[in-house]
């Protein structure tokens, strides 16, 4: 006995309930992703780090990180004439968390940024913001 076997027709597919429909790549975890602005993004980024770190910008103790999109940083830097920083992490790298409690709360590294007026922007490359900013300067490796 052959087994028995159903075909429902593609234009089907938005009529049936959300628990029989096939997984799409908008599932609830990109969605919510989405629908962060950059500047929600950039703000829980940074609070991400400070709260992991233990170090915080407000007290000098880790680099003062430029709030918004990425694209508004960048035309930022060029207006106001200023070096600008670009720190890209993920949280699945092997050396991430050194890499923020070491480099980024290093004193010195802190120090040197603010006397030489250097803008700091940075994001996790699993967001939205920070991924589409590694296409734009078309990064395809990390240096670390």
């Amino acid at each position: 006995m052959s087994p028995v076997r159903t075909f429902i027709p593609l234009s089907f597919l938005p009529y049936l309930p959300s628990f029989l429909r096939p997984p799409s790549p908008t599932s609830s975890t990109t969605s919510r992703s989405r629908s962060l602005d950059p500047t929600t993004t950039s703000l829980t980024f940074v609070r991400e780090l400070e709260t992991f770190t233990g170090c915080s910008s407000s007290s000098g103790t880790m680099p003062e990180f430029w709030i918004g999109a990425y694209r508004d940083f960048l035309t930022s830097v060029r207006k106001e004439g200023r070096i600008g920083l670009v720190i890209l992490v993920c949280a699945e790298h092997e050396n991430d968390e050194e890499f923020k409690r070491d480099v980024l709360c290093d004193p010195e590294f802190v120090r040197c940024l603010k006397e030489n007026e250097i803008m700091v922007w940075g994001g996790d490359v699993r967001s939205r913001e920070a991924y589409q900013g590694r296409l734009v300067d078309m990064w395809t490796r990390l240096m670390w």
